[in-house]
């Protein structure tokens, strides 16, 4: 496979689930079979292999700079926002002032930066399995990556599953979940185990929060998983509800992403009439 950025020499990439012809990158999944979702490339940025998978950095013409893992794209400058911000909002504003959090994943940092405009939260614990995200993201996308400088932060590299299993019981008031889809290094963060651990992890009556892909792609996979994790949520006292994001081109009827809250039964959903208000302070 090659890379090719329309204007320098061509360089070779390890095959994934994408392929790369001159001046395109065109992404290609199992989960969306007979589609292939391409950008064209201004420039190469960055090309690497990390100990858990492919990184690549590209400048797209229409999106900005575009991160991508093993062929599958990350985030592009364009609409990162959207998805950031839906992702740690939604559940941060369903707690009367959290102190602690915890991501996992999320090495590109906005997850980060959007949890550190909250003034409540004391102390962000995230664990990104692999270092050369956090690096290059920092490098490229520092508006992204700007949480990072936060000093509440603390950044822990290395697998995120053998860390919650290590959390005391009831050491976080929140934690999200930003992982990539349910392949390759991610796969652990989709099973039973991962998510008793997060139950057992988070303080009774509040709550966790997860991707898990793109309703408009994947709808049979979607509405599996969200079987799954209400079942496996139940066993443990958790009740799931699903929010649609819409992060193509920031177009709210163009909805990308489903996202899972995941909260305790007894949980009071009226913290969500207030939501609006309570974004709206954060500084």
């Amino acid at each position: 496979m090659e890379v090719n950025n329309g204007g320098g020499a061509a360089a070779d990439l390890p095959d994934s689930i994408s392929s790369v012809i001159p001046g395109w990158f065109s992404e290609i999944s199992p989960l969306w079979p007979g589609e292939a979702h391409s950008l064209k490339i201004e420039k190469l940025l960055f090309q690497g292999k990390s100990d858990y998978q492919n990184v690549l950095v590209f400048q797209s013409s229409t999106y900005g700079k575009v991160l991508v893992l093993d062929g599958v794209i990350q985030l592009t400058e364009r609409d990162e926002c959207a998805y950031q911000e839906m992702i740690t909002h939604l559940p941060l504003c369903s707690i009367l002032k959290p102190k602690k959090v915890l991501v996992i994943g999320g090495g590109d940092g906005g997850v980060l930066r959007e949890v550190a405009r909250h003034s409540s939260v004391e102390k962000i614990d995230i664990c990104e399995i692999d270092k050369m995200v956090v690096d290059v993201s920092k490098q490229f996308f520092p508006s992204v990556a700007l949480g990072f400088q936060d000093p509440r932060v603390t950044l822990h590299i290395g697998d995120g599953v053998a860390f919650l299993n290590a959390v005391p019981k009831g050491t976080y008031d929140a934690i999200i979940v930003d992982s990539s889809d349910p392949v390759g290094p991610a796969q652990e963060l989709f099973e039973k185990p991962f998510f008793e651990s997060l139950a057992k992890a988070l303080r009774p009556g509040v709550n966790g929060r997860g991707q898990i892909g793109d309703l408009g792609l994947c709808p049979r996979f979607l509405e599996a998983a969200s079987f799954r994790f209400s079942k496996i949520l139940d066993k443990a006292g958790m009740s799931v509800s699903k929010f649609l994001v819409p992060v193509a081109r920031l177009d709210p009827e163009l909805v990308r992403h489903t996202v899972c809250f995941m909260t305790s039964k007894t949980h009071s959903r009226g913290h969500f009439y207030v939501a609006r208000s309570s974004v709206q302070s954060i500084s």
